[in-house]
């Protein structure tokens, strides 16, 4: 399945709640922006408030979406490689440390 389809197969399984919805938006509204900008257009504290959100939201869907990238900078508690969620729907340009959709 084209990952198009995987996307729409994700969100017709399980729907974005309002807040979901408004992740989503102000990503697609804000290309290239840091993970501050990005969590103060949702009217959040901390830098990777968006990030944590947005992340959660992949990992509800990853099922669907397809295994998400291993996050090699970090660890789970038991030591295997963490994945990167936000990975999944979202792009990270480490150059500028921004996002894009």
């Amino acid at each position: 399945m084209e990952f198009k389809d995987r996307i729409v197969a994700a969100f017709r399984r399980r729907p974005l709640s309002s807040f979901e919805e408004k992740l989503v938006r102000v990503l697609a509204s804000n290309r290239d922006a840091t993970a501050a900008a990005l969590t103060a257009a949702i009217v959040a504290k901390g830098n990777g408030a968006w990030q944590l959100h947005f992340g959660q939201l992949c990992r509800k869907r990853e099922a669907d979406l397809g295994p998400a990238p291993a996050a090699s900078s970090r660890r789970t508690p038991d030591g295997k490689e963490a994945r990167y969620y936000t990975g999944l729907l979202a792009d990270w340009h480490e150059d500028s440390r921004t996002f894009a959709i």
